[in-house]
Parts: C-alpha cells; sequence; structure tokens
C-alpha cells in the first residue's frame, strides 16, 4: 500500500478536506506533533510528501528515500528547501490553478481597501471612539479608470485581470515571455518590460513563482520604480518582498500603501503592523471552505499521478 505522509500539523476543515481525496489504495500518515524528528521518520517510509505550506527541510528531505513526489498544497510554500530537493532529484509541485478565484477574491479586496485608506481610517476611528467625528475625511480612490500592474503570471492573476477590468480598471500585466501564452482576459495589456507594469500603475500585485530564485524581488531598487502614491498587493509568497525596505518605504512616504496577505517574518516586520498605510491579513486568501476542497483535491490528484508512475503537474522543482 502506497503512503503519503502530512508532514504539517493541520487544522481539522484541511485535514478532513485532504481525507476526503486520498487515492484510492493509499494511505495517509499524519504527524502528532511538531517534532522534526517524527516528521523524518513518516518521510522515511513514505512514497508521498505532503504539506500544506511547510516546512520540508533539507534533513526531512534526505530522509524521504523512496519519496516520488513532495506536494505543497497551497500556492506559498513555508521553510520548503527547494535546493535540497533539486539536489535529490525530487520533483515539488503546487496546486496550479485551484483556489485561485478565492484568491483573486482577496486580492481585489485588498486592493480597494488599499485604494480607499482603509487602515488608515480605522486607526483614526479607533482614536476617536465611534461616536466621534474626527473633523477629516480621509479621500481614498475607486478602481474605476486606475491602472492595475500585474507582476508575474500565475492562475490567480489572470482571474484578477478579469475582476478588476469588470471594475473599469486598466490592466498592465508582465510575466516575460510566458505572459503572451496566458489565458489572459480582453483588454489586457501585456508590457514588455517589468518596468512598464510597474512604475505605470496605481495598484501593483504580485503572482510571481515562491522559488527561491524570486527571493526579495520586491527589493529597495524595485520600490523605488513604484509611483509614491502606489499600493502594493501580495496574496502570493511574502518571501517575495524585502520587508524592512517595505517598511522603509511606506514610512518615508515614498509609497501609498501596502495590503498583504502574510508576513515572511512576523518579527522582523513587526514595524508594519503599527503602520497606518499597511494592511496586514492573516493568510484568508485561501480560507474558504471551496479553496480548501479544490486545493486538497488537486494535491491529491497529483499525488495518484506520482504514484501511477506520471510526470507530476505544477512543479515548481
Amino acid at each position: 500500500m502506497a503512503t503519503l505522509a502530512l508532514l504539517e500539523l493541520l487544522p481539522e476543515p484541511q485535514f478532513a478536506a485532504l481525507a476526503r481525496h486520498l487515492p484510492a489504495g493509499a494511505e495517509l500518515r499524519a504527524v502528532a506533533s511538531t517534532d522534526d524528528a517524527e516528521a523524518r521518520r513518516l518521510a522515511a517510509e513514505a512514497d508521498i510528501l505532503l504539506v500544506w505550506n511547510g516546512p520540508l527541510p533539507s534533513a526531512t528531505l534526505a530522509a524521504a528515500r523512496q519519496a516520488r513526489l513532495a506536494q505543497v498544497c497551497e500556492r506559498r510554500p513555508r521553510g520548503v528547501d527547494f535546493f535540497a530537493a533539486r539536489r535529490r532529484g525530487l520533483p515539488v509541485a503546487g496546486p496550479g490553478p485551484a483556489g485561485a478565484r478565492d484568491a483573486a477574491e482577496h486580492a481585489l479586496l485588498l486592493a480597494l481597501a488599499g485604494l480607499r485608506r482603509l487602515p488608515a481610517a480605522l486607526a483614526e476611528q479607533r482614536g476617536a471612539g465611534l461616536s466621534q467625528q474626527t473633523g477629516t475625511l480621509l479621500l481614498g480612490a475607486g478602481l474605476r479608470g486606475r491602472t492595475v500592474g500585474l507582476y508575474g503570471l500565475d492562475p490567480v492573476a489572470c482571474t484578477l485581470a478579469a475582476l478588476v477590468s469588470a471594475l473599469e480598471a486598466r490592466v498592465i500585466a508582465w510575466s516575460g515571455a510566458a505572459a503572451a501564452d496566458a489565458d489572459w482576459p480582453p483588454r489586457v495589456e501585456l508590457a514588455q518590460h517589468r518596468y512598464e507594469a510597474l512604475a505605470a500603475a496605481d495598484v501593483v500585485s504580485l503572482h510571481l513563482p515562491p522559488t527561491p530564485d524570486q527571493r526579495h524581488v520586491v527589493s529597495r531598487e524595485t520600490l523605488r520604480l513604484l509611483r509614491r502614491d502606489a499600493i502594493l498587493v501580495n496574496v502570493s509568497s511574502p518571501e517575495l518582498i524585502d520587508e524592512v525596505s517595505l517598511y522603509q518605504a511606506l514610512a518615508n512616504g515614498r509609497l501609498g500603501g501596502a495590503a498583504l496577505d502574510s508576513l515572511a517574518d512576523a518579527a522582523a516586520a513587526q514595524p508594519l503592523l503599527g503602520l497606518p498605510s499597511a494592511l496586514i491579513t492573516p493568510r484568508l486568501a485561501y480560507a474558504t471552505p471551496a479553496a480548501i476542497e479544490e486545493l486538497a483535491a488537486a494535491a491529491m490528484a497529483n499525488a495518484a499521478r506520482a504514484l501511477a508512475g506520471q510526470e507530476p503537474l505544477h512543479r515548481w522543482v
């Protein structure tokens, strides 16, 4: 019997969804703690390694001598050692288009909240009290007539492009040569260079892969390309952003706002939480029953492919 090792402690909704989609004839074994030694023991006997986000450190990957696939259920891996997986020759795969609609809706929510200056308005309201008038009016903006820059290409980007286009926003997208082959909705403009998608946009949304070569791709230099009143939105991997440089840009008024669904380093990025121009949500992009079900089904379908000797889909490595 094939063994799938779930190496991350999960809340009941995610675990139950994975169990519902378990491939026929396979067994799901799950860690009962965060003990690395337990994870290594399970990995050593597993045909498939499974995490929702992570971690999958090098020691765990080294122990998984018979594993055919490391499957990450969500689009934002944490603590996955891609270099070790590549050295080991172990494919690491993501969820493909699963959950993209829910994540795109959350990106739209973040974009609108940033444009409407929701974090600053709520901070001011908390200071004044619900029944008090502050004496000021925080003017925000809508998406109509604004430009949304999609930096990168993933299924969330294509869905988000359709949503913001319906609200009469201009959409400009960049992801190198791959952008031309994407299933973009009508009226999406394809940028020839990344600067076009960054410098022209009122809202910049990140959609790059979560691989090590993209870490801190949004650096101090990249942030300088954005307009001073631009809103940076991210429902992709938080590792894409240099959070120290982002804090400095926001604190110094060089960027209009940031609306992010998670932080890479909560301790180092703690100052971001105190800024009225920053909105941080606690990994809510895929926190719906529909998204969880889609992600679990996609992960288990890919596991079934690997067990059948087929090439897994949606590989990152």
